[in-house]
């Protein structure tokens, strides 16, 4: 059971609560430590200098998270987004993290901002039972803003949208990685408490481990 949500219900509290994805690596030089540089699934592309060019393939092994509910009382994870906010992050050792539909893509340029903030669902893991997440091996990486100022994107610069830097994707490259869940406990009239709820860190080998389980409670 999915339950809709709008973003003009909650607190800037609740609103903070859900941004978990930490600071991004600054690239400054086309590579930042340990990764090589990408663009999403659809392959290599050559916008602007090196510094802009998301270069990941998309062939990479994919890793499914098994959120586990093994309480009594009922969850729910956040499967839609919020203004770029989910009840999952993935970060790499060089602080990579998981693309989001409100990425700026450093080698291409938009008239409007990336995404629409439209609310998000959540949907339920009852007890006893799991939902899965899975990651496609590609990752996001903040380009420093003054080096992305040469970039295709800093032509996005409309109403509502000024240009503070871009993003650019890359296939993930071998090491630890760290996946953070947040689950949110059910009330007795089938609603969620966001603006509170349990946080789950897991660390994970890649491309060895390819399933990871994250336990709640």
């Amino acid at each position: 059971m999915k339950t809709r949500f709008h973003p003009h219900r909650f607190t800037i509290s609740a609103l903070l609560s859900l941004c978990l994805f930490g600071c991004d690596t600054m690239v400054a030089n086309g590579i930042g430590a340990g990764g090589s540089g990408g663009s999403g699934s659809s392959g290599a592309t050559s916008g602007g200098p090196e510094i802009c060019r998301s270069t990941a393939l998309g062939n990479n092994t994919p890793v499914t998270i098994h959120v586990r509910n093994t309480g009594a009382t009922g969850l729910g994870v956040i499967d839609g987004s919020m203004c770029g906010s989910s009840s999952w992050s993935l970060t790499s050792p060089d602080g990579g993290r998981l693309p989001s539909e409100y990425d700026l893509m450093c080698d291409g340029s938009s008239e409007a901002c990336p995404g629409i903030c439209d609310g998000f669902s959540i949907a339920s893991i009852p007890a006893g039972a799991e939902t899965t997440l899975v990651w496609d091996g590609i990752l996001s990486q903040h380009v420093d803003p003054d080096a992305a100022k040469e970039c295709p994107a800093a032509e996005s610069d409309s109403d509502g949208c000024p240009f503070r830097g871009c993003q650019r994707h890359l296939d993930a490259a071998p090491g630890t990685y760290t996946v953070e869940v947040h689950a949110y406990e059910q009330k007795d009239n089938m609603d969620y408490d966001i603006t509170a709820g349990t946080l789950k860190t897991v660390t994970f080998n890649y491309p060895e481990q390819t399933d990871v389980d994250v336990v709640f409670p």
